[in-house]
């Protein structure tokens, strides 16, 4: 029969290795490969950080540009569903609307 004790919750668990990102919880350490968040949160912008995440580095000037392109095309919506979710009364319940499920029938679509 076993003695062994277990510790509180995940404490001293790896849960996974990631290249991604570094967590060192005991000294404050988040790290997005290899950049330190606070540097990122001041010098980068929202758009720079996920290139950084995706694509393993910070993008140039000119790659930044053709990203923040290709996320514009990414977020662009039918113009019938645009004129649908702004027919649609500022009250009411949300879930019940027919602009949001015409708007999940899109994503759906788009798949």
């Amino acid at each position: 029969m076993s003695t062994a004790v277990a510790g509180k919750g995940l404490e001293g668990v790896v849960a996974a290795n990631s290249g991604i990102c570094w967590i060192d919880g005991e000294a404050g350490v988040l790290s997005y490969r290899g950049i330190d968040i606070h540097e990122l949160a001041v010098h980068s912008t929202f758009e720079e950080t996920t290139c950084l995440l995706w694509n393993g580095i910070l993008p140039s000037q000119l790659e930044l540009r053709e990203f923040q392109s290709q996320l514009t095309l990414a977020r662009s919506l039918d113009v019938r569903i645009v004129d649908l979710l702004r027919s649609v009364p500022s009250f009411g319940h949300a879930y019940g609307s027919a602009a949001y499920r015409g708007l999940g029938a899109q994503l759906l679509r788009r798949r």
